[in-house]
């Protein structure tokens, strides 16, 4: 057997005597790069880092080899993840004198960030882990990659993929190390080394370790939510706050439109782990299957072994939110019974969530679908008029209407087939509906029952008169009761 001088696998102070199981192992790596090395003639090589421990031997390994030069460190930044993480991989990046490449929100297309894609799906589950992975680390990999390809350049990434950490991952890169790609060729050194060759290799050569890794065992350059355990947000609580508040922030917004049912309950909460029907809708979905950078390019599988943490949760026990404890309140469910327009059927019903599981059953998430419209009552007292919630869409997420009064939005006429909606704003989407009948009493909401059917409807005179202001206090989600 042929020994390999420890200096020769890594410059850091030697702690303990290699194995000759990893001297093996790393003897198998440099014939994978030099193969890489002598099939192609590539114009940059990069490693992929993604804060991980694996990643992180791999690019060690590809750093000390001399069958290859690095030309930086490559960090796909998801817009979802813990901070402290880019800034551990631009000091790796540093600290080796390369350079700090990054594809980054600025190479996703508007539905395909992570804020915009739970606002319309819902948080995700395992069965869509592959569609997120696509949206927050492929496509923007892949344009980024391009502008080297583009100009002829022939690109190397080194990954830290190996077939015995994940089953997922063991499954896509086959017995091949070297996989051609339509932006790069994805060079996988250690792709054939066992999990406790990976521990060793760190250990002996005492390699820098990511705190967040140490502390969160993950990376951390993704929390989608697709897997893991719910009970990872104290953990994102007590050492990375800033990182957990952007989670609540968001289970606060999936939280109000799940109130309204324009989101399932069961997809309102971050690591929720169900599995059910409506993920494999969403991930099929044709407008997600649309965003893709180029219909005949392959994906990358530079994603580390979630799968292994994998634990379906239930909504039970301790509440880790106050969003999480909103949804089994009684304001949630009150916050959706309060006065809405549905878009499709053209009326005004009592009852929005009452309409949606009578009148649109098979209705799904998307704004389009079975469109039901909140009536907030504050939203300027105009008597005999009220404007709905915005349209949400990606210039306007929420849903909001437009800032000030109603004479601030942009009006055009509208004519719904059933003549109740009179007029659409052009800016946010909101429509302006009657508040009443002119017939009733003041404090007699519209009475559009939830078991009306598009077909049994009132003829609308478009007349004015004051009414009654009925408070609904739709923005608010504290605990407990509404008065």
């Amino acid at each position: 057997m042929t020994t390999v001088p420890p200096t020769e696998i890594s410059s850091n102070p030697v702690v303990k005597t290699p194995s000759e199981q990893l001297v093996n192992a790393v003897e198998r790596s440099e014939n994978v790069l030099h193969n890489a090395a002598n099939d192609h003639d590539f114009d940059k090589i990069f490693a992929a880092l993604s804060g991980g421990n694996d990643s992180s031997v791999a690019l060690e390994v590809a750093f000390q080899s001399n069958k290859i030069e690095l030309d930086g460190i490559f960090f796909m930044d998801t817009g979802i993840n813990v901070t402290q993480t880019k800034e551990f991989v631009k000091s790796e990046a540093e600290r080796r004198d390369l350079e700090f490449h990054c594809a980054g929100e600025e190479y996703a297309l508007e539905q395909e960030k992570y804020e915009n894609l739970v606002k319309t799906y819902g948080f995700p589950g395992q069965p869509i882990h592959e569609a997120m992975f696509r949206n927050l680390k492929d496509k923007r990999a892949q344009r980024y990659l391009k502008q080297y390809t583009n100009e002829g350049q022939k690109i190397g990434i080194i990954s830290g993929v190996y077939m015995d950490e994940s089953e997922n991952r063991n499954e896509k890169i086959g017995n091949d190390p070297i996989e051609e790609k339509q932006s790069a060729t994805w060079i996988s050194p250690i792709y054939d080394w066992l999990t406790e060759t990976v521990d060793e290799y760190r250990n002996v050569f005492d390699l820098r370790e990511n705190d967040v890794t140490a502390v969160l065992h993950t990376s951390g350059d993704c929390n989608c939510g697709a897997f893991g355990n719910r009970k990872e947000l104290r953990d994102l609580l007590a050492f990375y706050p800033e990182a957990a508040e952007e989670i609540r922030t968001l289970e606060r917004q999936v939280a109000k439109l799940a109130s309204h049912r324009q989101i399932p309950v069961e997809y309102a909460l971050w690591c929720h782990g169900q599995t059910k029907d409506r993920e494999i809708k969403a991930k099929t979905d044709p407008a997600q299957e649309a965003l893709t950078v180029n219909e005949n390019e392959e994906g990358i599988y530079a994603c580390e072994g979630c799968e292994r943490r994998t634990q379906e949760y239930k909504v039970a026990g301790q509440a880790e939110t106050p969003w999480e404890a909103y949804l089994r309140s009684d304001t949630h469910s009150l916050t959706a019974t309060v006065a809405a327009y549905c878009t499709e059927c053209d009326i005004v019903v009592h009852d929005g969530r009452k309409h949606r599981e009578e009148v649109h059953p098979d209705a799904s998430a998307k704004p389009s679908d079975g469109d039901i419209r909140r009536i907030p009552s504050r939203n300027g007292d105009m008597g005999f008029w009220r404007i709905t919630q915005g349209e949400r869409s990606t210039k306007n997420p929420e849903g909001k209407i437009c800032c000030g009064p109603f004479e601030h939005h942009n009006w055009v006429d509208h004519d719904g087939h059933n003549g109740v909606a009179r007029r659409k704003c052009e800016d946010c989407g909101a429509f302006e509906v009657p508040y009443k009948y002119p017939d009733q009493e003041p404090d007699e909401i519209f009475p559009m029952t939830a078991a009306k059917t598009p077909e049994d409807q009132y003829t609308i005179p478009l007349k004015t008169n004051e009414a009654k202001t009925i408070s609904i206090d739709d923005d608010q989600t504290t605990l407990g009761k509404t008065a």
